[in-house]
């Protein structure tokens, strides 16, 4: 490709609205709560099943993608993740 990595980065940008590292982040995250929504496997093993480093990366990325805690959301019945994953398989 006559592209830099920047170049390719920001058009992919324009296309998607994120980064490709958000993208991929947004992508496994969706993986690992449709696996959850299923109650296949417990939450701490599909935290380290997706290559989550640790439970405060998996905190991390839960805030972003969902605006709350995970604390605050699995208080709440939430029908969004399971509209939301069945967009991405």
């Amino acid at each position: 490709m006559s592209l830099s990595q920047k170049s390719l980065e920001t058009k992919f940008k324009k296309i998607i609205g994120l980064t490709p590292g958000k993208y991929m982040r947004l992508i496994r995250f969706l993986k690992l709560m449709r696996k959850y929504e299923s109650k296949e496997i417990d939450i701490n093993d599909l935290i380290y099943m997706y290559n989550y480093y640790d439970h405060s990366h998996f905190i991390k990325d839960f805030k972003l993608f969902m605006s709350e805690s995970p604390k605050e959301y699995f208080k709440k019945e939430y029908p969004l993740i399971k509209a939301y994953s069945k967009k991405i398989k």
